[in-house]
């Protein structure tokens, strides 16, 4: 089964056997645990589960070729992640002692950055520079010097997911939008140790589009 990297208006997606298109987001796994089900039951040589499958599923926006060393990025993440279901986090604790007690406002001047741990953001849009959901994690430009690598963001972010956080978005924030900072405390089983902030509410960033991401090494 050949699978392909291709980029629609909405972000990054596999294209599975030429025919369904799976988008690269935090719903990819069991998007492709799915897939595999359905073709683990298919007799070899039957497409008849497949076509089942795809016959539910809306027809797709154009898919934009990409460059290769994009997508070895992608692929190189795909076949060399884990092999068996990640743990979830422990759980938060009630009141986690200097976890962002600053607040602020940007004064328009600041740079930031975000890591993901998919090359398809659910928070930012890059063509409108829309940052679409509360409580947006970053950290301030200074941290670049520190974080090197995608599971080196991990733990000096204290991220909730094991995933190499290989995607690296710059963000500038307008002037007058809420900040939260500090610390990264110990959290998630991660040691922490970086500047970090948050974002209370959602905003439109200063430079549009959004540069396209980053991708740092694994490690």
């Amino acid at each position: 089964m050949d699978i392909q990297i291709g980029r629609r208006s909405d972000g990054y997606t596999l294209v599975v056997g030429g025919r369904p298109s799976v988008r690269i987001d935090e719903g990819v796994a069991p998007q492709l645990a799915r897939l595999n089900e359905i073709m683990n039951r298919a007799r070899p040589g039957s497409e008849r589960y497949l076509q089942e499958w795809t016959a539910t599923l809306s027809e797709s926006s154009f898919i934009q070729p990409i460059d290769k060393d994009t997508a070895l990025s992608i692929l190189g993440f795909i076949h060399l992640g884990p092999l068996f279901p990640l743990a979830p986090p422990p759980p938060v604790p009630a009141s986690i002692y200097g976890h962002l007690p600053f607040h602020g406002l940007c004064s328009g001047n600041e740079v930031f950055y975000r890591y993901e741990h998919y090359p398809t953001s659910i928070r930012l849009d890059l063509a409108t520079g829309e940052i679409k959901k509360r409580d947006t994690y970053a950290a301030p430009s200074l941290e670049l010097d520190y974080v090197k690598s995608g599971l080196g963001a991990v733990a000096r972010c204290a991220l909730p997911s094991l995933l190499p956080a290989r995607w690296r978005y710059e963000l500038r924030p307008p002037s007058g939008t809420q900040m939260h900072y500090g610390a990264s405390v110990p959290l998630n089983g991660q040691s922490g140790g970086g500047v970090e902030v948050m974002f209370p509410k959602k905003f439109k960033n200063s430079v549009v589009p959004i540069p396209p991401p980053h991708v740092l090494p694994i490690f």
